[in-house]
């Protein structure tokens, strides 16, 4: 899958350079993410949360109604996971991890007189580059900060985004669904920590599941 996306990415580099004269109105800008991540989990109880990012972009008008967008981002996601038993909480974990992304848009669309309405896919790579782990046990509370091997956290991501989006001038809205492949837990944990012993129990064929609102303004 990993090899999938880089060909992607290389595919739509091979179109920037082919059509990098084509495009009418090609802008730079600003975009701001708002991120509701979940997590997929083994016998926990998974929380959603709300963070989000902020990060530049180039849009590239090309022929026939399609255009290509990189971006680079800083982008937080997070994730709790809970344990209960009879109705109780025993033990609940909460990761956030803020990524510098590279997405890739690939889009095409229909250009109306004064707006645009256009679908996409957009696949992403990212590095760690803080993360923040809290355990709440019933007797304890622990907190570890940007301790990847302590909090059991993969430094890398990569997925794929689809989305819906519209312009009107300047101005750009989406809506979209991104999914990290691969684990977000560096390793099945074999530790007596709680912290990294339940990130390596329900994280290491899981990752990071996102409905995401991003707003652009261009330049």
């Amino acid at each position: 899958m990993r090899n999938k996306i880089c060909a992607l990415f290389g595919l739509a580099l091979m179109l920037v350079s082919a059509n990098a004269f084509a495009g009418i109105g090609n802008k730079f800008g600003v975009i701001g993410i708002g991120d509701y991540s979940h997590v997929r989990y083994q016998g926990y109880k998974p929380t959603s949360l709300m963070t989000g990012g902020v990060g530049v972009a180039y849009k590239l008008n090309l022929a026939n109604g399609f255009s290509l967008q990189p971006e680079l981002l800083y982008n937080v996601k997070g994730a709790g996971l809970g344990y209960y038993m009879a109705g109780t909480r025993i033990d609940y974990l909460e990761n956030t991890v803020g990524y510098m992304e590279l997405p890739l848009m690939i889009a095409w669309g229909q250009d109306y007189d004064w707006y645009r309405t256009f679908f996409y896919v957009q696949p992403y790579m990212g590095f760690g580059v803080n993360c923040k782990s809290t355990y709440i046990g019933t007797s304890t509370t622990k907190t570890r900060e940007n301790k990847w091997d302590a909090q059991n956290l993969s430094r890398f991501e990569y997925g794929l985004g689809v989305g819906v989006g519209f312009e009107y001038r300047r101005y750009q809205i989406r809506a979209q669904y991104s999914n990290n492949f691969g684990g977000l837990a560096a390793e099945d944990s074999k530790s007596d920590d709680a912290m990294h012993l339940m990130n390596g129990y329900s994280l290491k064929q899981s990752s990071f599941g996102s409905l995401q609102l991003v707003l652009g303004i261009f330049f």
